[in-house]
């Protein structure tokens, strides 16, 4: 799908700017940034689709002792995501721009505590239903890179897109420990840390507008369960 973004000619200097909180999508991430190979770091943290940065920026500044990496598609985009991580002085934070198939390679040998995937384009045609970020097999790559007790937490406000994203997570036999179609804000300093009370840009507009924010949180199956374990597409997602 085509994104159309103003100021493309400045991507080259917001680039440049922002050099230091960028990862060169040809090279091992871990040779990048050694601290994301370290065991003994508190929480590693991924965003895939982080857009122009709000949710990473904020989760960064708010817990500076986790690390934080953000994976979007699009170069422009990228550039300015890394412009507001410069901007909020995030050095526990990077991005890189790769196609989230290429994770499993790119992240070798580095397991996160927990993923996001935040407002993820819904794709509604279900011949495209392969391009959604819980489809099965972008489930399967996401257990590569994952901790075995780690978390995937998701938000959308497609309730179409989050009944399909259920049906797939428990259908790859993946375990729903939270679930909700009807997210709050946050109440307390403390949750104003946690990723579900973080809001992207999209999350804002979306409540501007009453809209209810669907959020789930869910953690992969065990080793030794997934030979039983068949993913498939749900045939009747709604979507």
């Amino acid at each position: 799908m085509a994104v159309r973004i103003r100021g493309k000619e400045k991507v080259p200097g917001l680039l440049q700017e922002a050099s230091a909180y960028l990862l060169d999508a040809n090279h091992p991430a871990l040779y990048q940034w050694p601290a994301l190979g370290q065991a003994t770091h508190a929480v590693k943290n991924l965003e895939i689709g982080s857009g122009r940065g709000t949710f990473l920026a904020t989760m960064a500044q708010r817990n500076s002792d986790q690390l934080f990496l953000g994976v979007d598609l699009y170069i422009p985009i990228v550039a300015r995501a890394a412009t507001l991580l410069r901007e909020f002085a995030c050095p526990n934070a990077k991005l890189v721009c790769i196609h989230a198939e290429r994770l499993p390679e790119f992240l070798a040998q580095i397991k996160f505590d927990r993923l996001y995937l935040n407002f993820s384009d819904p794709w509604p045609r279900r011949r495209n239903d392969r391009k959604r970020l819980t489809h099965p097999r972008f489930l399967e790559r996401y257990r590569s890179f994952l901790k075995q007790d780690g978390h995937l937490e998701f938000k959308t406000d497609n309730l179409s897109l989050f009944d399909y994203s259920v049906q797939t997570l428990v259908a790859s036999g993946w375990t729903l420990l939270e679930e909700t179609r009807d997210l709050s804000v946050a109440k307390d300093e403390f949750e104003l840390c946690e990723g579900r009370y973080v809001q992207t840009e999209y999350e804002q507009k979306f409540r501007a507008l009453g809209q209810p924010i669907c959020h789930l949180v869910a953690q992969p199956p065990m080793r030794d369960e997934l030979s039983g374990v068949r993913s498939h597409t749900p045939r009747h997602s709604g979507i």
